[in-house]
């Protein structure tokens, strides 16, 4: 376990400053898993937006089979 990990865990915090991320290059990382915020977040918006497509998707195909 990183020093500035554990030194985070101990104050109860969510986020440290890591090791530089091999992605995007961001230090900031999660406490809980490691992983990169930056990439973490652009990870989330990728999947938000297919699911939103998906909805809409079957909203077009719901009121297409309704008519």
């Amino acid at each position: 376990m990183h020093s500035n990990r554990k030194q985070a865990i101990d104050e109860g915090k969510s986020r440290y400053e890591g090791v530089a991320c091999r992605n995007c290059g961001g230090t900031l990382r999660y406490v809980i898993n490691c992983d990169c915020v930056k990439c973490s977040r652009d990870r989330a918006r990728v999947c938000q937006r297919k699911t939103r497509e998906r909805m809409r998707q079957i909203r077009l195909q719901e009121e297409a089979a309704g008519q």
